[in-house]
């Protein structure tokens, strides 16, 4: 029980190292994004005035320069590293969605980054300069006869406010407008991209079901040639021992009463006599010549074709039937 414990204080202890460490590394990688942004900054203006081709070719000039300062950037570089020595650990999986290497803030990275936290903006002079226009113009100068107020110059200004205002706040709706499509754009890409992935699987686990289909056949074909020439073999030579039994002469035994064979023990030592064990099968002792017992002192060792003598036995020996 207390093994069950200290494991399960174990286990809390790693979950909640790890869930720290991905908080610190989120909030590190989160640094990295607004130094891109900040970076991005310091780019000159793109004018309000430029044409849609214009504008998508100053967009992707200024993506370019920006990636080029991103990644000479000493603080971004830094703040990667540290990214690094965080996620090193971690699945690679895991750390796919860190920056922990300046080098993978490509073009197409960078431009990520900016449309998601910092888009680029394109500025109207006139509308800048209208809308920085000093309160005091908008109110209306004194006029030159007497001091008065200029009311066709108030309303001059108050009109120019309007349609400042007005002119802002077009841009905004349309800026919004170009991050809804694009945050569509890339939903629809990500879609597209995770049904190519599951098509994918899908013909992979298809042709690796097919392959296993194909070894399964060709194992079996193989077996069965395999058992067929096993058979075909074992035919041959139960063929060929048949016909060698057939064509062998037969072999008639040399001993029987009339003809017996004499083997004895010389000096008590053991002696081997040779015995047809095929001709003859197994041999019965006919005579004892000896005056030690033969019972129990003669046995056959059918291997080496021979019956051997034990103990100064000596006999006539015959074949059992």
């Amino acid at each position: 029980m207390d093994t069950l414990k200290t494991i399960a204080v174990l286990a809390v202890v790693l979950a909640a190292g790890c869930a720290d460490k991905t908080k610190e590394a989120d909030r590190l990688n989160g640094e990295v994004k607004s130094e891109v942004c900040r970076i991005k900054e310091t780019l000159p203006p793109m004018s309000a005035t430029l044409a849609a081709a214009e504008r998508d070719t100053a967009v992707v000039e200024a993506v370019v320069m920006l990636s080029e300062k991103v990644r000479k950037s000493p603080a971004l570089i830094a703040k990667t590293r540290e990214v690094n020595a965080l996620v090193k650990d971690f699945k690679p999986s895991d750390r796919f969605t860190y920056f922990f290497d300046a080098n993978r803030l490509d073009e197409s990275t960078v431009r990520q980054i900016v449309e998601a936290q910092c888009p680029f903006e394109f500025i109207d002079d006139a509308v800048e300069a209208a809308a920085e226009a000093p309160a005091a113009d908008a109110l209306g100068e004194p006029a030159a006869n007497g001091g008065g107020m200029d009311e066709a110059a108030m309303a001059a200004a108050e009109d120019a406010g309007i349609a400042a205002a007005d002119a802002q706040f077009a841009a905004e709706a349309e800026r919004e407008r170009l991050l809804a499509e694009a945050e569509v754009a890339r939903a629809r890409k990500e879609i597209l991209k995770a049904e190519r992935e599951l098509l994918e699987e899908r013909r992979q686990a298809q042709q690796n079901a097919q392959m296993d289909e194909v070894e399964v056949a060709r194992a079996r074909k193989e077996a069965a040639q395999a058992e067929r020439q096993l058979i075909a073999e074992q035919r041959r030579q139960a063929e060929q021992s048949a016909q060698m039994a057939v064509a062998a002469p037969k072999v008639s035994c040399p001993y029987n009463v009339a003809n017996p064979l004499k083997c004895a023990s010389r000096d008590r030592q053991p002696t081997a006599c040779a015995w047809n064990f095929e001709a003859c099968g197994m041999p019965r002792l006919f005579k004892q010549e000896s005056k030690t017992t033969c019972t129990g002192k003669m046995s056959a060792d059918k291997a080496a074709g021979q019956i051997i003598i034990v103990d100064g036995c000596r006999g006539l020996f015959v074949p059992q039937i």
